[in-house]
């Protein structure tokens, strides 16, 4: 149960942020629609996908030491991408690296790349407390549920916050509304240490669950 609560709120930060990036681009950055695609894939698409082998490469090489080490990656992992995310989101549109690139992209960058930390080690986890015969199963409910709450919830609610904050900010309501909900990773961080808690125990059911009887 906070398995899969942990990668749903995990997944509204994510999902959330991710499917309303381009319009901040446009809106506060400027940027035409070819160019979105390709800021999008250099600093949030290829981080995202290096967090990802790199939060696996860690369960994988940590979890000898502890059963609980994968989860516990999940944790940092999107503890860490909360503020770089928020500051991203929040960091002034003028303020420029080398080149011209804004600063904001670089948070976004380092933000993703933690971002991306907990989706391998969350199947991993999910696949070793099936039954063997179950885990297909088990794959397709978790990231069922991912799905539905994650692009469904998420994406909402930046919709909703940020029709709310309109009439106030105006173009800027798009930052503060994808702010508020890219702080449900800071939840997730802390479903996931609770999820961790009680790993040890529900790994040994499923063990005492696939043994051969007799």
């Amino acid at each position: 149960g906070w398995l899969v609560a942990a990668a749903g709120t995990a997944g509204m930060a994510s999902l959330g942020r991710n499917l309303w990036e381009p319009v901040l681009l446009e809106r506060v950055y400027g940027f035409s629609r070819a160019e979105i695609g390709i800021q999008l894939f250099l600093w949030s698409a290829l981080p995202a996908a290096g967090g990802a082998y790199v939060g696996s490469w860690l369960a994988d090489r940590l979890v000898a030491r502890d059963a609980r080490w994968p989860l516990w990656v999940c944790a940092l992992g999107n503890a860490a991408c909360a503020p770089l995310l928020v500051a991203f989101l929040l960091w002034p549109a003028d303020a420029r690296l080398a080149g011209g690139v804004p600063v904001a992209f670089a948070f976004l960058a380092s933000g993703a790349l933690f971002g991306g930390f907990y989706s391998p080690p969350t199947a991993a986890v999910a696949q070793s407390l099936s039954l063997g015969n179950m885990r297909a199963m088990a794959h397709a409910i978790w990231s069922m549920i991912f799905t539905l709450v994650g692009q469904g919830v998420g994406p909402t609610i930046v919709g909703e916050l940020n029709q709310w904050l309109a009439p106030s900010y105006g173009p800027d309501a798009i930052r503060y509304s994808m702010a508020l909900v890219s702080g449900f990773a800071l939840v997730s961080s802390g479903l996931y240490v609770l999820a961790a808690r009680f790993l040890p125990r529900d790994l040994e059911r499923a063990r005492a669950a696939t043994a051969p009887s007799g």
